[in-house]
């Protein structure tokens, strides 16, 4: 299942979106992949080995729903801005992870199909990645770290 969670954050990692107003597109109770085909117009559907991944745009955002093969709601994501990080995760980056030793690559929200939001930031030195959960309070551990 990690290896499953770290693929869906690979994969929105990969993609950039504009933040305005709430963090995810309102899909209501839409939690199967084939209501959101029918109700979003600006859907693709992506198939991986273990999930299938549905982005939606919808006026100048973009976000990313992940099912498993039965069609079954596992999260959605999008990019944020560094900005809308938990207040604590930000003070918590900024004094352990100096610039401009540290690059902020890239900040994610994922939304868990129990409606928890998780973020995760993407740090770059020269030769490594650190990639940081944190949680909605803002309390912030290493979810992994490679090289580069």
């Amino acid at each position: 299942m990690k290896q499953l969670f770290f693929a869906a954050i690979i994969a929105v990692s990969v993609t950039t979106s504009a933040f305005a107003g709430n963090i995810f597109i309102n899909t209501n109770d839409c939690k199967d992949l084939n209501c959101v085909v029918e109700n979003f117009k600006n859907v693709t559907i992506t198939s991986k080995a273990d999930f299938i991944k549905a982005t939606i745009s919808e006026a100048d955002e973009k976000q990313e729903m992940f099912y498993n093969s039965e069609g079954d709601f596992i999260g959605a994501s999008k990019n944020i801005a560094y900005d809308k990080l938990p207040i604590k995760a930000i003070k918590t980056i900024s004094k352990y992870y100096l610039a401009p030793k540290y690059t902020v690559k890239s900040c994610i929200a994922f939304l868990n199909v129990d409606n928890n939001t998780m973020y995760y930031v993407s740090l770059d030195t020269k030769t490594s990645r650190t990639i940081l959960e944190i949680d909605e309070l803002g309390n912030t551990s290493v979810f992994s770290t490679s090289k580069i």
